[in-house]
């Protein structure tokens, strides 16, 4: 299981519309234009927001704020 946080492309970032996204739990690809459930958290004073593919993979992921 991955704890890497998942980039988050903000109005500045033109390249980050052609990132991939990859599920925070177990890889797989996210579709950036379909809604998915995220998970967000802080860690060394630093806001993480984590996605995932399914509902599933959110609820057995065992990132660092469990």
């Amino acid at each position: 299981m991955s704890t890497r946080p998942v980039p988050v492309a903000n109005a500045d970032d033109v390249d980050g519309a052609d990132r991939a996204i990859e599920c925070a739990n177990c890889g797989a690809p996210i579709d950036r234009n379909e809604w998915h459930p995220v998970r967000a958290s802080t860690v060394d004073d630093e806001f993480r927001i984590y996605a995932f593919c399914s509902e599933r993979c959110r609820a057995s992921w065992s990132g660092p704020d469990r």
